[in-house]
């Protein structure tokens, strides 16, 4: 799954909150499996703003709900999948 859906200024969409990745980590999650593979683009943009959580919530986010799976930032990308 590849998540990108956040508020990039006047040319995209806005919807309730400027960034809903919890919320996508949250559904994806729950829906899906441990073969699975989460990938989350504009890493940087974590933690720069109140809207945007930090990259280590999110990290914890994903560990806590799926251990068995190797979680990191390579190219501005969060990628999450199972070892």
């Amino acid at each position: 799954l590849w998540l990108d859906g956040h508020y990039s200024g006047w040319l995209t969409a806005r919807g309730e909150v400027d960034t809903p990745i919890r919320r996508e980590i949250e559904a994806a999650l729950e829906a899906g499996t441990p073969e699975d593979v989460l990938l989350v683009d504009d890493a940087r943009l974590f933690g720069s703003a109140p809207s945007y959580p930090p990259l280590d919530d999110l990290m914890a986010l994903l560990k806590s709900q799926r251990p068995c799976w190797n979680v990191r930032v390579e190219d501005d990308v969060l990628h999450a999948l199972a070892r």
